[in-house]
């Protein structure tokens, strides 16, 4: 009932399976925002390509670059699988530096704008991001890879390998710092989502606890103000009376509803309606199989007012109704038997969405 109540199966508890529980989704890069990042990101590198393209010739090496840059950064953020690939991480260490080198001999040197040297960007967040994905070598030796790249390029044109350095270095010690932070986290995420899930089981529990406090209370308060006076009266010495039989009888009718049916129960409509039936010598049998506990709050108001409305209008004999067990086509029947010559038993049914079920020809038959 505590699991129904917090909308929880029993024995069972949410976790946090967010992007399979790997460093990923530990990050946030399975969220709108960092999609959002990478698309601002490559639309600036966008911006700066086409605002050096008149300093370089020819432009293709530059548009190659780019869209293959674009393609490795949003693999890195759609590629489930973690770590990423070989086969897509060795695509991205052997295919960028190669590509980088061409853009560099279009490139003038010495550079006459710092747009001029877009690339390093990218690559920087490409060498982070896949050292975080658990590809570090592959990050070093993509690293080397465009550092070869760029001393290719000073070297050929009589700036030195000190100048590759200095293009480099900012690059270099960003993958640094990936790697130690790669190397620190990525073997405590499993530990992190454990320690999560633990705490929301931890809180879950908690929350059921109260909950069970709740109704132990919710008992008490009701049984300290129906039952207690009722005990303490049959507990004296004098014969009870004709009007207290008949309380005591009422309050065994209700404690009984609350125990075998307590979702009808707990609606002051129905369990108005039940009393009054049984006020004017009508039979009442409430039972409840908890079809109800997870309905929708309309479904459950339009037929237990349904029930209520056949509990006023019945004037003899007897009424059962029955909350049916989850997953069935009906959540309720209700079966009025006026046991009067000549009068058929009535079978009201109630489907999953509410409504009433009219069959022609129904008879007592439980489905």
């Amino acid at each position: 009932m505590i699991g129904r109540r917090l909308g929880v199966p029993a024995g069972e508890y949410p976790v946090d399976t967010a992007a399979g529980g790997n460093v990923r989704g530990l990050l946030g890069m399975t969220t709108r925002a960092a999609w959002l990042i990478v698309g601002l990101f490559l639309v600036s590198k966008t911006v700066q390509v086409v605002m050096v393209a008149g300093d370089v010739h020819p432009q293709w090496p530059s548009v190659l670059l780019l869209i293959v840059l674009a393609l490795c950064c949003l693999a890195l953020l759609a590629v489930s699988a973690d770590p990423l690939p070989w086969p897509l991480t060795v695509a991205m260490a052997v295919v960028v530096p190669v590509l980088l080198y061409l853009v560099f001999t279009t490139t003038p040197s010495p550079t006459t704008a710092p747009q001029q040297t877009w690339p390093l960007g990218m690559v920087t967040a490409i060498c982070i991001y896949l050292s975080i994905r658990g590809r570090t070598a592959a990050a070093w030796v993509l690293m080397i890879g465009c550092t070869a790249a760029c001393a290719m390029w000073t070297v050929d044109t009589d700036r030195g390998i000190g100048a590759a350095v200095g293009l480099m270095s900012t690059t270099i010690a960003a993958l640094v710092a990936a790697t130690l932070f790669s190397l620190t986290i990525r073997p405590a995420v499993e530990n992190i989502y454990e320690l999560r899930n633990r705490s929301m089981q931890s809180n879950t529990d908690q929350v059921a606890a109260l909950a069970v406090l709740e109704e132990n209370r919710e008992q008490m308060r009701y049984l300290d103000a129906e039952v207690r006076p009722t005990l303490n009266r049959i507990a004296r010495p004098q014969p009870l009376t004709d009007a207290e039989r008949d309380r005591c009888r009422r309050l065994e009718e209700s404690l009984r509803d609350r125990l075998r049916a307590p979702i009808i129960a707990a609606d002051p409509g129905t369990a108005g309606a039940a009393a009054r039936a049984r006020g004017r010598g009508i039979e009442v049998v409430l039972v409840d199989a908890h079809g109800l506990d997870d309905s929708a709050p309309a479904v459950r108001s339009s037929v237990l007012a349904a029930v209520a409305d056949a509990l006023d209008s019945t004037t003899t004999g007897s009424v059962v109704v029955r909350v049916l067990p989850p997953d069935r086509a009906l959540v309720a029947t209700v079966v009025i038997d006026p046991q009067v010559p000549g009068s058929e038993p009535v079978r009201l049914e109630f489907s999953a969405d509410g409504e009433r079920v009219d069959r022609p020809g129904d008879n007592l038959g439980e489905r």
